[in-house]
């Protein structure tokens, strides 16, 4: 895994994770998430739905 945002580092991924104030909005493939054909990221449950189910 490697965390940057620097664009010169996607070649040493074959998967993107984009996160935008603490959520993911797009997730895939390299060239599917940079060409702008985008792989939606699966619907997350709200972050005060999930705390009971983790402790808290």
């Amino acid at each position: 895994m490697v965390t940057t945002h620097k664009r010169t580092m996607l070649s040493l991924v074959q998967r993107i994770v984009v996160m935008r104030d603490g959520a993911v909005v797009m997730d895939g493939p390299v060239d599917g998430v940079v060409s702008g054909n985008q792989v939606k990221a699966p619907p997350r449950a709200p972050a005060n739905e999930t705390g009971a189910a983790h402790g808290g």
